[in-house]
């Protein structure tokens, strides 16, 4: 409970992995969106497992060069640095304000929600789900910065505030079950994007994509979408909206559907 805390400077509270910790703040209440929330860097090389209470609150949580698994737990964060000798795949960081995620080699990191209102949050390097994992955008924005973003699904069916700065980077959507909707912005209102990059995905399986086809989707804010390869079947919600909707090299045949682009590309397949 941490009503009443606060803290100044640029330091935090440290803690070693070479025996098993755990370690919480405002997982039980406190202000909305914990302003007060504390850096947290775990360190040395230690496989001991620190166990975070689910619905804690950090500044920068950094792992450090610490290898273990921290479980299934979700964490508000600002920003995070993972370790390439964790396994982070039943993570779930919750992005809250404006910062930095910094992954390393071999980490895959379980879910991803970025929730920062008027907030930035940026990648430091390519970052890559789980083959199921879902990055959802509530609110604030995702920047890739140079780097590619591959995730299961991308989920940002609201009207909050919210857009993505691609740059010339992509959002790959990889999940690895059939007949998933992988890319889900049915609401699209508030949805804002700029760069020439956009959502990418081979059709390797059945997939569906929607983008304000219920309401909000527009030719101003309207994404890319690069089908890149394979022959299975992709579904478009009925009045879906795209900016340059492009099938590459894919052979399949179209379910009838009627959808909004700016620009088309079809296959020779």
């Amino acid at each position: 409970t941490t009503t009443g805390f606060t803290y100044t400077g640029t330091g935090g509270f440290t803690t070693d992995a070479s025996v098993t910790r755990t370690v919480q703040f405002s997982s039980t209440a406190g202000p909305a969106n914990s302003p007060n929330r504390p850096n947290l860097t775990l360190t040395g090389s230690g496989t001991a497992v620190i166990t975070f209470t689910t619905g804690s609150w950090f500044n920068t949580l950094s792992f450090g060069t610490t290898a273990f698994n921290p479980g299934t737990t979700n964490l508000n964060l600002t920003s995070l640095t993972l370790s390439s000798g964790g396994t982070f795949t039943t993570l779930t960081a919750t992005m809250v304000g404006t910062g930095t995620i910094t992954p390393s080699t071999n980490t895959t990191l379980g879910a991803l929600t970025v929730n920062s209102t008027s907030g930035t949050t940026t990648l430091a390097a390519a970052l890559t789900l789980t083959a199921t994992g879902t990055t959802t955008l509530s609110s604030g924005t995702l920047a890739l910065n140079g780097f590619d973003l591959t995730t299961g699904i991308f989920s940002s069916t609201n009207t909050n505030t919210r857009s993505i700065t691609f740059g010339t980077n992509n959002i790959i959507l990889a999940h690895t079950t059939a007949a998933t909707t992988v890319l889900d912005v049915a609401t699209a209102t508030g949805f804002t994007w700029t760069g020439t990059g956009g959502f990418t995905s081979t059709m390797s399986i059945t997939r569906t994509v929607q983008f304000g086809n219920t309401t909000g989707g527009s030719s101003t804010n309207a994404p890319n979408l690069t089908l890149s390869s394979g022959s299975s079947v992709a579904t478009f919600s009925t009045g879906s909206w795209f900016n340059t909707l492009s099938f590459g090299t894919t052979a399949f045949t179209v379910p009838a559907t009627t959808i909004n682009l700016n620009s088309l590309t079809l296959s020779s397949g």
